[in-house]
């Protein structure tokens, strides 16, 4: 069974909660997030949404396979986690990520 995370984006109104409720969580520090929340806007001034986004746990993870370190792997339950002791900070897994999910924290030198 693949565990997830899912949320109701109709009744989200962007107050960033989600957001501010993972960093406090997982003790991150300044100007790293593993939620954030995204505006979406159209030519309409009053038509605005918005999208929670964090790793999304793809069924074949973009991170898994483009990571040169072998850093990334995917668990049996569809988590896919990140071993720290072997990434090197090259960043290719942000870039490979559709949703640009993962997050480096510069001032650590560590991701998360």
């Amino acid at each position: 069974m693949a565990l997830g995370f899912w949320i109701n984006n109709k009744n989200c109104y962007g107050c960033k909660t989600c957001s501010i409720a993972c960093k406090s969580e997982n003790r991150l520090g300044a100007g790293v997030l593993q939620r954030r929340v995204d505006e979406i806007r159209q030519d309409d001034p009053l038509a605005v949404s918005f999208l929670s986004l964090s790793c999304n746990h793809c069924e074949e993870p973009a991170c898994v396979k483009n990571c040169p370190v072998k850093a990334y792997e995917k668990m049996e339950n569809g988590i896919v986690r990140q071993n720290h002791d072997l990434c090197i900070g090259c960043k290719t897994c942000i870039e490979a990520c559709p949703y640009h999910a993962p997050s480096y924290d510069e001032a650590e030198s560590k991701w998360l």
